[in-house]
């Protein structure tokens, strides 16, 4: 008898560690960056090297000064599983050569590149070409207008409710933000004051409310004391410049902006003029700019503070170059409800010469972040940060009854909204793997279950990842 209860319980302890072991076992996704390595060993870069996300290709571009080359503008795209092409002029006609840098936008939809710079001439025109992932890129033109490109850049953004392009710039006459819009079947607008009282140092960034088609423009505003500026822009007119806030300053670099589809506020960041310190607002209708507060009471900005937005969590990336630390590539990570990150760094391997440029592509739930290498003669550097897909939304789970002629079995049932990326779903009962579904499946039925509360999981898995997991609790009285 003794030998028969200790048989027992030495079962139902083994039972139980293989239990614990199988919880521990549920696969977690943690936000990390690839270890930052050269895009090429061949073409330095001026100052900076943008990037941006091709959503219909899974690839992302990265574009810059060739400084090796005459300053012609070039580019490299990633491909996954490939990695970087070689580099590659965007145009080789002698009135391509860049003033500065080489920025981009992206029509997701299409896949259509947008690249625009201020031409290395006189008059400085801001020059423009577009870029199919079918066809290349096509013949570079000029924003017409009377406006040159003061010396720094062309700053883009998609307008979603137009499949258009807005470009803005600061003039190299009169100071002045300057912008034009792009339309499909139409061209360029001509080029045209955002303000004339309101004047800038270098460049005039802009960000979209893909909702509204509402544009936000920020800078820093080039007459004392310096205010970081914005105005908005509602298709037709351009609101009066004024002061997000004057209680900071911000002088010889830019006011950075983003919108953010989850939480409905547009951000605006920059280097506090006297601190150095990285600086933010968030601005919400009805309400304007929230009171300004910083990333970090130690973090120097070198540059410009970056910030691109993943559209699915609403996480917002910031990143800059970090003069009190070497001017290592630094970041921090907002998650709405939760608030920014600590600061970090990139990498302690390739200092950034300025701006750390980024861009999120949907597709594999990844940042891509850019930069020049000061350590490795301003080569093109980049490194990668995966952030979890987001859980299958509007899980549910109720405790079901069968009646048969007889007897009657309990079964829990779950159901939820199918995510488009997933290419399958695995169901967790109490941390133990149950199941494995395709990626069309929106439901899942566990049969032959006690009436007691348990606990279960679901977990999209993409090509590129998986999922945190959609949690609920189904059973007990």
């Amino acid at each position: 008898m003794l030998r028969c209860r200790f048989r027992k319980w030495k079962m139902e302890m083994v039972r139980l560690l293989i239990l614990l072991s199988c919880l521990f076992s549920v696969t977690t996704y943690a936000a990390s960056w690839s270890p930052a390595a050269p895009i090429t060993n061949s073409s330095p870069a001026y100052k900076e090297v943008s990037v941006s996300s091709i959503p219909t290709t899974g690839q992302f571009i990265a574009t810059w000064t060739a400084t090796n080359d005459s300053n012609y503008p070039t580019y490299s795209i990633y491909t996954p599983g490939s990695g970087w092409s070689n580099p590659a002029r965007i145009s080789n006609s002698p009135s391509s050569i860049v003033l500065y840098n080489v920025l981009t936008s992206v029509n997701p939809t299409t896949g259509v590149v947008l690249a625009a710079w201020g031409d290395m001439t006189d008059s400085n025109p801001p020059i423009y070409s577009f870029y199919t992932p079918s066809s290349g890129w096509g013949a570079i033109g000029t924003i017409p207008g009377i406006s040159g490109d003061y010396d720094a850049d062309v700053s883009l953004s998609f307008i979603p409710t137009t499949g258009g392009f807005i470009a803005t710039w600061t003039d190299n006459n009169t100071f002045f933000p300057y912008f034009s819009i792009y339309t499909p079947g139409m061209g360029w607008s001509t080029s045209a004051q955002i303000s004339g009282t309101f004047t800038n140092y270098f460049n005039v960034f802009t960000s979209v409310n893909p909702a509204t088609g509402t544009i936000l423009a920020t800078w820093g505003d080039g007459n004392p004391p310096y205010y970081p500026t914005y105005s908005f822009y509602n298709g037709s007119t351009w609101s009066a410049p004024l002061p997000i806030t004057t209680s900071s300053t911000v002088r010889f670099y830019d006011v950075n902006s983003s919108f953010n589809s989850v939480t409905g506020q547009f951000l605006a960041m920059w280097g506090d003029d006297s601190t150095g310190l990285p600086t933010y607002s968030f601005y919400t209708a009805g309400s304007g700019w929230s009171p300004i507060a910083t990333l970090s009471d130690s973090s120097g900005v070198a540059g410009d503070i970056i910030n691109s937005v993943d559209p699915l969590t609403g996480q917002i990336l910031a990143t800059w170059s970090d003069y009190n630390n070497h001017n290592y590539p630094t970041y921090a990570l907002y998650t709405p409800g939760s608030g920014w990150s600590s600061v970090a760094t990139i990498s302690t391997s390739f200092p950034a010469y300025s701006d750390v440029i980024t861009s999120f592509d949907p597709i594999t739930s990844q940042f891509f972040g850019t930069w020049a290498d000061t350590n490795n003669n301003n080569y093109p550097t980049y490194s990668s940060l995966f952030l979890p897909f987001p859980p299958p939304s509007g899980l549910k789970g109720v405790q079901k009854k069968n009646n048969f002629a007889i007897v009657s079995e309990l079964f829990n049932s779950l159901t939820w909204q199918n995510d488009p990326g997933a290419t399958s779903y695995q169901i967790y009962r109490n941390g133990i793997l149950i199941a494995t579904l395709d990626g069309n499946a929106t439901s899942y039925e566990d049969h032959d279950q006690p009436r007691k509360k348990q606990t279960y999981s679901v977990i999209a898995v993409h090509a590129s990842g998986a999922s945190t997991a959609a949690t609920v609790v189904v059973g007990g009285k």
